[in-house]
Parts: C-alpha cells; structure tokens; sequence
C-alpha cells in the first residue's frame, strides 16, 4: 500500500515550526566544528606576488597566462627548479595568475606553507614565465614592475567563507533528515496530525484515560469477604 501525502502551507509550516531551530542549532554546530578543525589542522599558508603588466593594453591575453602557468610544461620547467635546491624537495605548492577586470596590470602568485620557499617560487616563476611563454603564446608583450615581495605573515584565514560552505550543505542535509524523520516516524504527533498528513478527518478524542484510571481503581481495590464466607 502507497503512502500518500499532500504536501500544504499548514503541514509544510508545521515541519518548519517543529524543526528549524534544531537545523540551525546542529548546522552552527558542524560549521563551528569544521573552522575548529582547520584553524588547528591546517597549515598557515604564505603567498608571495611578482607584478607585471600587458604592455598593449590587451587585457584578455592576461587569461591566456593563466592558463600557460598551469600546463604540465611548464609545471615540468618549475619542478626541475624546485628539484635542483634540495631543502624544497617534496614540498606541495600552487601557482596562479590574478588580475582586475579590464585591467592590463596581473601578478603572478606563488603559494606555499613555507614564506622563503613562496618567493623563490615567485621568482623562478617569474624567469620561466618571460623566457618561455612567447614560444607558446602569440602576443606576449610584458613587463616587469616588481621581483617577489617577501611573504612575511601568513595568508588570512576566511573563516566566515569556511563556515558558510560548511553550514549550507549541513543545513540542507539536516533539514532532508528532519523531513524524512516527519513524514516516515510512524508516530502521531498531535491530534490534528492525521489531518494535516494523511487527509482523515479530526472527529475527536476519547478520554480513555479515565476510563482506564476508574476501571483500575475498581479492579485494584482488596475485596472483603461475604458474613457468609466468615460465619462459615
């Protein structure tokens, strides 16, 4: 037998009533726990920019950069770098380009978990970048306006991005547990339940309780014997 329920403002605002505080509450939970866990597990990361600029006022030749610096080739060019000082070996890093909109001037950003490690990133990035990215890409016209800034303090955390991309998918998973919990928990939630779920009319109640109270009371209570029972 198919279960069917029609789905209304009244039962939809009874589910939100019943359970929204609930969701919220454990989704703060969860997200608090996840900017916990990466505050203390994650690794401060350290970021260090070489400035450059398109000399022709081209700007959409920036994104063609962007994607240069995250081939295999030139990954291939960087790591042989990296490989030749030894104390970097085996270290995780990542390279991007960032730019503004419409803006001919770019950076080409260095990130690691080690700030000496992040500017000599951006610097060999920088050198492989304006020796090679012409035999790839037609049109190359920079120049430089700045060698690798030094990676003093640690990257800022944003934590409220971090919460927020913890909650949403915490709230929705919570919020699909507590509607499934609603409509398959098998109990009668209050007298109008069967109304608002199920379509079968509210006719009334029975106070079986008293009933129940009187007929226990009655059947309780220590029976005397008959004057018959005794003169016997």
């Amino acid at each position: 037998m198919k279960t069917v329920i029609k789905w209304d403002l009244p039962l939809i605002k009874d589910i939100i009533i019943k359970y929204l505080l609930k969701v919220v509450i454990a989704s703060i939970v969860v997200a608090a726990v996840g900017v916990l866990a990466v505050t203390f597990l994650k690794s401060p990361e350290y970021s260090s920019n070489v400035q450059l600029s398109q000399n022709d006022n081209n700007a959409s030749q920036i994104s063609t950069y962007s994607q240069y610096v995250k081939t295999k080739n030139f990954r291939r060019m960087l790591d042989q770098k990296v490989s030749a000082q030894k104390k970097w070996k085996n270290k995780d890093y990542s390279i991007q380009v960032e730019s503004g909109d419409n803006s001919v001037f770019f950076t080409i950003v260095a990130t690691s978990s080690n700030a000496e490690f992040s500017q000599f990133l951006a610097n060999e990035t920088l050198e492989i970048f304006i020796k090679n990215a012409g035999k790839y890409i037609s049109g190359v016209n920079v120049s430089v306006l700045s060698k690798a800034s030094n990676a003093s303090q640690p990257n800022r955390v944003n934590y409220v991005k971090i919460a927020g991309l913890i909650f949403i998918p915490a709230f929705l998973l919570f919020g699909l547990i507590s509607v499934w919990r609603f409509i398959r928990s098998g109990r009668v939630e209050d007298a109008k339940f069967p109304e608002k779920v199920y379509q079968v009319p509210y006719l009334g109640e029975l106070g079986l309780k008293s009933i129940f109270e009187t007929d226990f009371k009655r059947h309780s209570e220590p029976r005397l014997p008959s004057t018959a029972q005794i003169n016997h």
